[in-house]
């Protein structure tokens, strides 16, 4: 039976080993747009509503969840002149600007300026944290109902449930 909080506790491992490479990635990542990025203003050209899907997290539904987003595309002209569209999230009016940042080496890869904000960081941040407690106080939990579970078996009973 301890298996079972012996799962989270694997997980949560696995969040201690693996938040922080991301948490890296992240920051660089933000580092390096407010570093080297370069930052410009485009102009929205249409702003739509998409369709996007992604697998449900209910193991017993068969179909992925479907949300929608609003997207933009924008109209922007680089460093040397060349002009590009991209798409951004977020809902502009039609020829309002929208502030962009892109990186030298791929000026056809613009994104939204809020990509370039440690606001990023600090989500990941909190999203670690929430997932280590989370997962702490749950394996907690089943630790603690599996003890009362246990309790009052007889000798062969906590053999058969696999109790300590």
């Amino acid at each position: 039976m301890r298996e079972h909080s012996h799962s989270f506790l694997v997980a949560r491992e696995l969040v201690m080993i693996i938040g922080p490479f991301v948490i890296i990635l992240i920051a660089l990542r933000v580092n390096y747009l407010r570093r080297a990025g370069i930052r410009t203003t485009g102009t929205a050209v249409s702003s739509r509503l998409e369709r996007r899907t992604r697998r449900s997290a209910d193991p017993d539904r068969t179909r992925d969840d479907v949300y929608y987003v609003h997207v933009t595309t924008v109209d922007y002209g680089d460093h040397n002149g060349h002009r590009h569209r991209c798409t951004v999230d977020g809902r502009y009016r039609t020829g309002s600007s929208v502030p962009l940042v892109y990186t030298p080496r791929r000026p056809h890869r613009a994104q939204a300026e809020s990509a370039a904000s440690y606001g990023r960081v600090f989500m990941a941040i909190l999203t670690y944290v929430i997932l280590l407690v989370g997962l702490t106080y749950i394996a907690g939990q089943v630790d603690n109902q599996v003890d009362d579970f246990c309790a009052p078996l007889t000798p062969d009973a906590r053999t058969f449930h696999d109790c300590p």
